[in-house]
């Protein structure tokens, strides 16, 4: 077990800290903000504030040469560091240790360095969200775009860490695919690595990127990151109503299996249609509250001289194909876009799912809880239907949100106080028991932080995990980078 400097050395690393960075800016002990950067948006319910433990000290880095410097002087006093980018993870990644934290908050390093047009890649700093890189490139005229969407907000730093993914990995895949060129990346001695140059391709030893994804800054602390761009090509929507999920899932896998190009399949069940029905960001509400699958269709390239079609003959081709799968395996309704304005008013609807959920819950006084398992796809309705199952065993409400392309499952279920809060568990370890029985994991895109750390030895098993903390003890040997996580 790692030993942690004492009271005393946490005083020493503080005084060495602010001679480090004398301005009063980059230094902070204020105990709001001690608090919010070891919260995120995975804040608890409503009185259980005192059971999250903040950090001592944050340090608001602006460089990598900074990173270096806390991370030196955390080494010195042996004062664990916890990394923070968006605060956007749902897992309590970022939380602080009894005996003393120093948080290294890389937000401010949010510069966009190099944009590479010709060769599709970019340079940025960690504290760069998705989406503002996607804004910046669309307001330079640029047609690239950066496909993984995980929440907004989050940061390409956050991103890689945990392994993320979103609504378009079905289509491009996730942060543990070829996406990543090149990590800087401040490992636990205080050295600075590249993890390889910016070719797309490279045969050239150990794939050491790969170590740092999903490893949620236990190895080392990402500063900044070469990425892949893809071509923007244009889109429409079909929206399409079935009598359960596995009508959905079926008629899905069959479509995708026929080589059709979507970009996206996302299921909203009929709990969740229920709740979008009330909400203003619904479209329309002529199409009931069945269990729907929200398919993004893509179009083919064209020049960017050359005129666009909102719907252009691969769409109508792929839709004919779809609407003919579909009906086969019992849909009750499929809707078109009729042209771009409907696409993305009907893209709304999935879009905005956890602001519409999130409303519905405190407009209710109650406090939502999410979750995500993955499992292969055609498992998916095994899952939903053992989930509905205790959702009413439990007496909670629970809508599902599905990436049905890949077979990530997201739950969000409502609970107003501390008996509602352990049947929640109780269902959410269920849940994740069914998935890994169904050959599918504790977290699809989420990260494990520490709220999932337990499912670790079920899932992988006890030598992986072994190997998995002989690596930690080999480039971490003081346990310093985020403890008690992954």
């Amino acid at each position: 077990k790692p030993q942690y400097g004492s009271e005393a050395d946490l005083t020493n690393a503080l005084d060495a800290l602010r001679r480090a960075f004398p301005d009063d800016n980059i230094v902070s002990t204020d105990e709001g903000e001690r608090l919010s950067y070891a919260l995120g948006v995975a804040y608890p319910p409503p009185g259980t504030l005192a059971f999250i433990t903040p950090h001592r000290v944050v340090v608001h880095a602006r460089s990598t040469e900074d990173v270096v410097t806390v991370v030196n002087i955390s080494r010195k006093f042996r004062i664990p560091v916890v990394p923070y980018t968006g605060g956007t993870g749902l897992e309590k990644g970022i939380e602080g240790l009894k005996s003393g934290t120093i948080c290294i908050d890389l937000s401010g390093m949010d510069r966009i360095l190099e944009i590479n047009e010709a060769n599709a890649d970019v340079v940025v700093q960690a504290g760069v969200s998705w989406n503002v890189l996607n804004d910046t490139l669309k307001e330079k005229g640029i047609p690239l775009f950066f496909p993984l969407d995980p929440g907004l907000g989050a940061t390409i730093g956050g991103m890689i860490s945990t392994g993320c993914s979103g609504t378009n990995a079905m289509r491009y895949g996730t942060a543990r695919g070829e996406w990543i060129l090149n990590m800087t990346v401040v490992l636990p001695s205080g050295k600075v690595i590249k993890t390889r140059q910016r070719a797309r391709k490279s045969s050239a030893g150990f794939d050491l990127g790969k170590l740092f994804v999903g490893a949620e800054g236990t190895l080392g602390i990402i500063t900044e990151a070469t990425i892949r761009l893809a071509p923007i090509l244009p889109t429409t929507v079909a929206v399409v109503q079935f009598p359960s999920v596995r009508h959905a899932t079926e008629a899905a896998c069959e479509v995708l299996n026929l080589g059709a190009p979507i970009q996206c399949v996302e299921l909203l069940d009929s709990n969740f249609l229920r709740v979008l029905s009330t909400s203003p960001l619904r479209s329309t509400s002529s199409r009931g509250v069945q269990d729907t699958l929200y398919i993004k269709i893509q179009g083919a390239p064209s020049l960017p001289s050359a005129p666009s079609a909102d719907i252009d003959a691969q769409m109508l081709a792929t839709s004919t194909l779809m609407e003919h799968v579909m009906k086969k395996h019992g849909a009750t309704g499929y809707q078109l876009a009729k042209d771009r304005n409907e696409a993305e008013a009907l893209w709304a609807e999935r879009r905005s799912a956890l602001f519409v959920l999130t409303g519905y819950a405190q407009e209710r006084g109650l406090v939502g809880y999410g979750m995500d398992v993955c499992v292969p796809v055609s498992k998916l309705p095994d899952l939903v239907d053992v989930a509905k199952r205790e959702f009413e065993r439990a007496g909670l409400f629970g809508p599902i949100l599905g990436h049905v392309g890949d077979g990530n499952f997201h739950a969000f279920l409502t609970y107003k106080d501390e008996e509602d809060l352990k049947r929640v568990h109780a269902v959410a370890d269920k849940i994740v028991e069914t998935a890994i029985a169904l050959e599918g994991t504790c977290t699809g895109e989420h990260g494990v932080g520490t709220g999932k750390k337990k499912y670790f030895n079920s899932e992988l098993g006890a030598e992986t995990v072994k190997t998995m903390k002989g690596i930690k003890a080999t480039l971490d040997p003081l346990g310093l980078f985020n403890p008690g996580k992954v």
